[in-house]
């Protein structure tokens, strides 16, 4: 099945459209992607007051989903807090003698910076591979101080994800993904 786009303009039932069409594939064992758990918990009352019982399907975020697809893939890893990120990158920043970047890695906000642009590379599903000097040295760092932690970031795991997927075509079954509440989504979702 290709991708079905639904639009219209607000209060014009498009996710009521969008709900009876995940309870219509439930044989399918779909998935309905929601923005956050708040929404998971609205929309899991809303189907049981369309259905009586739900016996198949999951709701779910992104985050959910890719872990599951990730599954026992990266089972040995916790996902890092932002505290546990932080650590990670400032020992990576540390631990590297910069020369290029030195003078900007001495500001305060240079490892938020560096977090936030390492997010970035890996929601756009931009490879180790494709980055040169500093920054390559730098992102390398910081996967493996997450790795000696026996973590892994929100955001690699969606990477790995991805890969996953390019790499296994029986990680997924048939099953319908149904999304809802983005206005936009990165490189991996």
């Amino acid at each position: 099945m290709g991708l079905s786009l639904v639009v219209g303009p607000a209060h014009a039932g498009k996710v009521a459209l969008l709900l009876d069409r995940f309870l219509e594939a439930l044989p399918r064992e779909p998935w309905l992607v929601v923005p956050n758990r708040v929404d998971v918990d609205r929309v899991e009352r809303d189907l049981i007051g369309r259905a009586p019982a739900l016996l198949a399907g999951s709701i779910g975020t992104f985050d959910d989903l890719f872990g599951r697809i990730a599954g026992s893939a990266d089972a040995q890893y916790a996902v890092a807090s932002d505290a546990q990120r932080s650590f990670a990158v400032r020992r990576a920043v540390a631990s590297r003698e910069l020369v290029e970047l030195r003078s900007s890695a001495s500001t305060a906000g240079f490892a938020d910076t560096l977090l936030h642009a390492i997010g970035e590379l890996e929601s756009g599903l931009v490879g180790l591979e494709e980055l040169d000097g500093e920054l390559a040295d730098l992102v390398s760092a910081y996967r493996h101080e997450l790795a000696a932690l026996g973590l892994r970031d929100r955001d690699g795991l969606r990477r790995d994800a991805v890969e996953r997927l390019r790499s296994t075509f029986d990680v997924w079954s048939d099953g319908p993904i149904f999304a809802y509440g983005f206005e936009d989504l990165t490189g991996a979702e």
